[in-house]
């Protein structure tokens, strides 16, 4: 074998491996939502228009139509939480004890995102997460037995 070769055999092995295949884009969409004038009253008999520029083609959008997309097709973030306690008992006398216990609800604080906003009327924050869950909670306790 000619070491002169070795490192385009190699070169093209890697490339081989690691590229990826080219997705062309989709050439349909939806569009959804209502027209609205300034004060968000619905127009009436308003028409939208869907321009493509780089065909330079135009079409209208139908009215009070769903759209294509299946149920359950958007994903929320994952949800992740550790709780743990822990108590520990203190004897006083022979009858008598006193116990301290600490309770931590999401004890790493692990931020867990709310779902995306999906409602249809809700269309400038529609996709978007604006709120999380609980973070970290501690609850500390004392108990005299006796």
């Amino acid at each position: 074998m000619n070491i002169g070769k070795f490192p385009l055999i190699v070169a093209s092995l890697i490339a081989a491996l690691f590229t990826q295949p080219v997705w062309p884009q989709s050439t349909t969409g939806n569009i959804a939502g209502s027209v609205t004038d300034s004060s968000v009253a619905p127009i009436g008999g308003a028409k939208v228009s869907a321009i493509n520029a780089a065909f330079s083609s135009v079409t209208q959008a139908r009215n009070n139509f769903d759209g294509t997309s299946g149920r359950g097709i958007m994903d929320g973030p994952g949800f992740k939480k550790v709780d743990m306690g822990i108590y520990r008992d203190f004897r006083i006398q022979e009858q008598k004890k006193l116990t301290f216990r600490m309770e931590m609800s999401n004890a790493f604080n692990i931020v867990n995102l709310s779902n995306p906003a999906t409602g249809s009327n809700a269309t400038a924050t529609f996709g978007r997460i604006s709120t999380a869950n609980q973070m970290r909670l501690v609850q500390l306790g004392l108990r005299f037995t006796f």
